[in-house]
Parts: structure tokens; sequence; C-alpha cells
């Protein structure tokens, strides 16, 4: 589901997402976007730094 509203609607990031898409209206558009990112951490993993990359494009 994109755009979640609350963290009840939040969606793993296993793959790619769809934050938001628009399929009609006129050709010229603005927006913004200030996500935010929300890491649980299992209580059973090995303690060390870890890294990821979160991607944004716009098409």
């Amino acid at each position: 589901m994109p755009g979640q509203l609350t963290a009840a609607q939040a969606q793993h990031l296993i793959g790619a997402r769809t934050a938001f898409s628009k399929t009609s209206g006129t050709v010229v558009n603005t927006t913004s976007w200030n996500p935010t990112l929300i890491v649980t951490i299992p209580l059973n993993v090995i303690a060390g730094p870890y890294q990821a990359t979160i991607t944004h494009t716009v098409l």
C-alpha cells in the first residue's frame, strides 16, 4: 500500500516499494516527501555495525 499514514500501516522493505504514484491529471506537478524510517532490531542479532541503502527514484 503506497503512502502509509500510520506506523500500523508500515511496510517491510524486503523488496522495492512504491511510496506514492500518480496516474492522472496535468503533466506539471509538484510534491514533497519527508519519510520516517523505523528500524526494529531483533534481540537475537549479533552486535556490530550494520549498513543499508535506501534509494529514492523519481520517474
